[in-house]
């Protein structure tokens, strides 16, 4: 063992000096840096903003970013750093976090119940992966997330009672890292499934010790990390107490909430009110104009050629709308309840809102919402009939508090605001659609945002101070950060398929120093990368062999080593293939990093396939695939050239890497001419 230990040092040695020695290289902006500056720039001014991933790592990071009085530091890639401006010290909760994975990923084999031997490769491969490499070395969250994560799944595997707690702290702070962490979460609730299930099924246990270790296990992996999340999210809100870029994306309460906000007060809605109406779903306002439908559309459908009505993201004079008695006799100044009838008339041209027949002008399916003028031959049906969401204020309809509902009485159609868009103006689609029975629609819901009324007096106003508490900010920021990375649909230049990431197909231009020609690219080692694949795949035959021959009383191999080689053959390659269906899911653009969670799963699995096929083929493999280690630590030096932007590569290192269509990206201005 004195020996192992001693060549783990020197791999961890080895990481140390990749990651550290050139930490500020280079001395300007890599990437993603400028994202992660900024943000960290937003917690330092203690600014809301909003991001499609939980805020953790962010605050972490923040805590290392160095203070200047150059505000616009990470505002541009490619920027160099001031003379005096200690980059390093932004790098090194990340570099600090590459340095330790090595050993977390030794740890996880050797709790697997592997040897030393299998637990150095791992290591190596990792040690010797210019990917991780690269992400340890610069201002991102990668290394940090990959960290957390591992050592999560480390803990989990030996978990005790004095280790439980710790256990559940390390994966609810992984899970405030990424989105990536209930990857981790499902393995460990795995890992913990398969010991409880042991318990269990033990006869010579007591049925109280195992509900009291079920129990237990739950808090553990389960209670621990959600209470854990929830308090970051706390923090998260304490840090930024100030309104910030992303203001206008909250609602009212939220924006209320906020040091030196404007005084929101949620006022009562009477007849009599003039009120703008936003959608909740779109974040933009109905609105009317004198322009009117065309007689007849593109296709050759006609409509009512009454006045449009559609949605602008603009705050706009022609925003505003009367709510109006729905019949002469009715009580002028009356409060609106639910199920209350209105008319709401347009405030410009005294038109008032109602649905008809004919078709939406972008959904032919739906019907046309219009304002309707006295020289039109049409059905007159301007009545409506409201429904709030909430119950609060005794049904009241109070402005920025409820969420309503507008349901046409004549058509019994709903009020709502389609994805199609105009092409001249870039307003949204308002049609009358059937009404639905629940409020899980967001584009049938609205919120009267701003309110007037001459008449009403002081004591009539019956005004609100808005107020939200800790659980409505939770979860109304969760909604945002879903909405968030749901709308980065735009392809991006350096974009890949999952696909191509497992043989190393992929890469990503980081930074190039034009007056030296130095590179940094984020790319994998070819070998190990390709190798991972073809060792994964031979161990899952191995396993599949084994278990239809000990299915078929065939047994030719101890079951300790079946049970030991099938146990961590799970995990482990659920852990990869998880992490794949994850990213293939994701409907927006992806980057080879969003592969680097996955990435130690398959050297592990590396690992643990070349322990168990030296076992079954002899020494001989071991022999082999010393040779195998060379290559890969040759290509890893080979590949330093162009991943850490320190050496500036020659022309045979760059015709060397011509190793598939996407590295063409490697080929310097003088290797092109």
């Amino acid at each position: 063992m004195r020996i192992v230990h001693i060549l783990l040092v020197a791999l961890v040695a080895k990481s140390f000096y990749s990651i550290v020695l050139h930490i500020e290289t280079p001395r300007s902006v890599v990437f993603d840096e400028v994202h992660y500056g900024r943000i960290c720039k937003f917690y330092h001014q203690g600014q809301f903003h909003l991001d499609s991933e939980p805020p953790g790592a962010k605050i972490l990071m923040q805590l290392f970013l160095p203070k200047h009085s150059d505000q616009n530091i990470w505002s541009k890639v490619g920027k160099d750093f001031p003379d005096d401006y200690p980059a390093w010290i932004a790098r090194l909760p990340a570099a600090i976090c590459g340095v330790l994975l090595p050993i977390i990923v030794f740890n996880i084999i050797l709790s697997l119940k592997f040897s030393a031997f299998a637990a150095l490769i791992s290591s190596f491969l990792v040690v010797f992966d210019n990917a991780l490499i690269v992400q340890s070395k610069l201002f991102l969250p990668d290394s940090i997330i990959l960290c957390f994560q591992y050592l999560a799944i480390c803990l989990s595997l030996s978990m005790t009672k004095q280790n439980g707690i710790v256990t559940g702290i390390i994966l609810g702070i992984s899970l405030s890292l990424s989105t990536s962490s209930y990857v981790t979460w499902i393995v460990i609730l795995y890992i913990v499934a398969e010991e409880l299930w042991k318990i269990i099924t033990n006869g010579n246990i007591s049925l109280k010790s195992v509900v009291f270790s079920s129990v237990t296990y739950f808090s553990y992996v389960v209670m621990t990390p959600i209470l854990v999340y929830i308090l970051i999210f706390y923090l998260h809100f304490a840090l930024l107490p100030l309104p910030g870029p992303h203001q206008q994306q909250l609602s009212p309460a939220f924006q209320a909430s906020f040091s030196n906000s404007p005084d929101f007060k949620s006022k009562t809605v009477v007849y009599g009110s003039y009120v703008t109406l936003r959608s909740v779903s779109k974040k933009c306002y109905l609105t009317s104009s004198n322009k009117r439908y065309p007689v007849q559309y593109e296709d050759g459908r006609y409509s009512s050629q009454l006045q449009m009505v559609s949605c602008t993201p603009e705050k706009e004079a022609r925003n505003w709308w009367l709510v109006s008695l729905p019949y002469e006799s009715a009580s002028k100044n009356k409060k609106l309840h639910n199920d209350d009838q209105l008319q709401l008339i347009h405030s410009r041209t005294n038109n008032k809102l109602q649905a008809n027949e004919a078709a939406g002008p972008l959904s032919i399916y739906k019907h046309e919402v219009c304002c309707y003028s006295e020289d039109s031959d049409l059905p007159y049906e301007p009545l409506w009939t409201i429904k709030l969401k909430t119950s609060k204020y005794n049904d009241k309809w109070k402005t920025l508090y409820h969420k309503i509902q507008f349901i046409h009485n004549a058509s019994e159609t709903m009020l709502r605001v389609t994805d199609m868009t105009y092409s001249q103006s870039g307003h949204y689609e308002v049609v009358s659609d059937v009404q639905k029975s629940n409020w899980a629609y967001g584009d049938t819901e609205w919120i009267a945002e701003e309110l007037f009324h001459d008449d009403f007096t002081d004591e009539e106003r019956d005004d609100d101070n808005m107020e939200i508490g800790f659980w409505d900010k939770f979860f109304e920021t969760h909604m945002l950060m879903y909405e968030l990375s749901r709308s980065t649909t735009t392809d991006h230049i350096h974009a890949s398929s999952p696909f191509t990431w497992p043989l190393a197909q992929s890469t990503i231009p980081y930074w190039h120093n034009q007056t030296f020609d130095f590179q940094i690219h984020l790319a994998g080692n070819p070998i190990s990368w390709c190798t991972g694949i073809c060792f994964s795949v031979l161990y899952g035959l191995m396993i599949t062999v084994w278990a239809m021959k000990m299915q078929r009383k065939m047994v030719t191999i101890d079951i300790e080593l079946w049970t030991k080689n099938a146990y961590a053959f799970t995990i482990l390659s659920s852990g990869w293939l998880l992490h794949m269906i994850w990213c293939l899911s994701c409907d927006r653009p992806l980057f080879l990093y969003n592969y680097l969670p996955a990435l130690p799963f398959k050297h592990m699995l590396h690992a643990c396939a070349v322990e168990s096929i030296t076992k079954v083929c002899g020494k001989a493999v071991s022999i082999c695939y010393i040779f195998l280690m060379v290559m890969i630590i040759f290509t890893f030096e080979a590949l330093s050239s162009v991943t850490f932007g320190v050496i500036r590569p020659d022309d045979e290192t760059i015709k060397l890497f011509r190793w598939w269509n996407a590295w063409d990206v490697f080929l310097h201005s003088k290797w092109s001419e």
